[in-house]
């Protein structure tokens, strides 16, 4: 395992790379030119600037557990990093870091800091701005908090191209690359990074300036990534997703910036992809912080919304149908869970977890049901309220649901037993392990009876052919009415 050292100002490509003093020049000499293996890693100098003349073409592999590494100078070895004469104040979960005095002529947007006892490479949070003695961070802070903390300081990332020229990283069939604290610009028609059929790691990497394009780009081969603590600004996307994309993208920043023009998102997401996107801010977005247009299922966990329309699920076409995205502590709000589907309408969610309409001896939290005009018909246009997963023996057992309709005269005609029904599946026979479904075929009375009342309950009763976990979810794909058909689920339903 061999390590290369980059200097974007002052290095040579006629060197060998092999310490600070013999460093390359560029990061075509350093990537395209070298020859590199498992468990490689190149340093790059922090604070420095190349300015692109080509695209950066990868073409080696790292492997499973022992990747290529293409990494910021993160242990001192051009011996840029300092100290901040002054100790701070921090708080878990801020972007303020309160110094003892003034620091302004020591840091500066774009340094990176970090509480001197913990580790950079995790720890490091990228400046944007100071004033006096209050500096403010891109991201929240998560490291060791507390006051009179010693800080440790960093030169900004390195950068690569300069933000105008069309140029980018293509990183087609590359394997198990770990890109950690590298700047990169550029208004390339396929991203400021293309990826295709690849699985790369993204940490405390900054993508900007490709406003008519997206910050990372993928092909028909699709792929996989993680990112941690990265930050977009300025791109008309930081993903636009398809063809069998997975990502995992946690604590970054998604800042549309000045972008404008059609389709303007945070992230668009399509057929077929699957992600999670964990404590990351949206921002800036002039369409929606999230265009869903259907055919994947992701879940967003405690991220932040600031722009005017934060999620829009208006995209209608066939091939889009389908597919769930899936919200926990929705907009920083603990305890706001939402679901939206694919029939959902622009940034209106079609369920949402409620903790103020409850019924006496229920659940501590209901289901607000919100139906739009894009249920009904196919089952592909129906949407899974509640999904259940319970061990049960072999006695006959009956499972029963409470609903509330809220206000009879929202109600045209009731949901028939073929809009709003339970779906069971348990083993029907001894001793094979195949189950079958069994659907209910009770119906509720929204239009004569309000409120939790047995009027608004549907069960089913089943008896399992051996012992084991039975699936029970509940289903409802009635089409709105001109009223709000706004009704809820109580999340406990009665078992016996």
């Amino acid at each position: 395992m061999a390590t290369y050292y980059l200097d974007l100002d002052s290095g040579n490509d006629s060197n060998d790379g092999s310490t600070t003093a013999l460093a390359f020049l560029t990061y075509d000499q350093a990537i395209e030119t070298t020859d590199l293996s498992a468990g490689d890693k190149v340093v790059v100098r922090r604070g420095t600037t190349q300015t692109a003349t080509s695209d950066i073409a990868f073409n080696d592999d790292g492997a499973r557990g022992n990747p290529i590494v293409i990494e910021a100078d993160y242990d001192d070895n051009f011996e840029d990093n300092d100290s901040v004469s002054q100790q701070a104040t921090l708080t878990f979960g801020s972007k303020t870091v309160t110094f003892a005095a003034d620091v302004s002529s020591e840091v500066t947007a774009h340094d990176w800091i970090w509480v001197s006892s913990d580790d950079n490479r995790k720890h490091a949070y990228e400046v944007e701005s100071v004033s006096t003695s209050t500096v403010t961070l891109y991201l929240p802070f998560k490291g060791s908090a507390g006051s009179s903390k010693s800080i440790g300081i960093m030169p900004p990332n390195p950068i690569w191209n300069d933000g105008v020229s069309s140029y980018n990283w293509i990183i087609d069939g590359d394997y198990n690359f770990r890109f950690q604290g590298i700047w990169i610009k550029g208004v390339d028609a396929n991203g400021c990074v293309s990826i295709d059929d690849v699985m790369l790691e993204f940490r405390d990497c900054i993508f900007s300036d490709n406003a008519e394009n997206e910050a990372i780009s993928n092909g028909l081969n699709g792929g996989g990534y993680f990112l941690r603590k990265c930050r977009s600004y300025n791109c008309k996307s930081l993903i636009s997703s398809s063809y069998g994309l997975t990502f995992d993208i946690k604590n970054c920043l998604i800042d549309g910036g000045t972008s404008t023009g059609s389709s303007r998102y945070g992230i668009s997401l399509s057929i077929p992809t699957n992600g999670v996107v964990e404590e990351t801010e949206f921002k800036n977005h002039e369409d929606a912080d999230v265009y869903f247009k259907g055919g994947c299922r992701c879940i967003f966990r405690n991220c932040t919304f600031n722009s005017t329309t934060k999620i829009n699920t208006s995209y209608t076409t066939s091939i889009a149908r389908g597919g769930l995205l899936a919200f926990e502590d929705f907009d920083n709000t603990k305890g706001d869970n939402r679901d939206y589907t694919s029939n959902s309408v622009l940034d209106d969610n079609l369920f949402e977890s409620d903790e103020s309409t409850l019924r006496t001896g229920g659940g501590e939290t209901s289901i607000k049901v919100k139906p739009n005009t894009g249920l009904g018909g196919e089952s592909i246009n129906t949407a899974v309220l509640l999904d259940y997963p319970i061990s049960l023996g072999t006695d006959e057992t009956t499972v029963k649901f409470y609903l509330n309709g809220v206000s009879t005269g929202e109600w045209t005609a009731n949901p028939t037993a073929d809009e709003l029904y339970i779906d069971v599946s348990y083993f029907k026979h001894a001793t094979n392990t195949f189950r079958g479904s069994d659907k209910s075929t009770e119906t509720v009375d929204f239009i004569n009876t309000a409120g939790w009342s047995e009027d608004n309950t549907i069960s089913i009763t089943f008896t399992p052919a051996q012992s084991g976990l039975a699936y029970i979810r509940l289903i409802y794909g009635k089409s709105k009415e001109s009223g709000n058909n706004i009704f809820y689920v109580d999340t406990k339903p009665v078992i016996s």
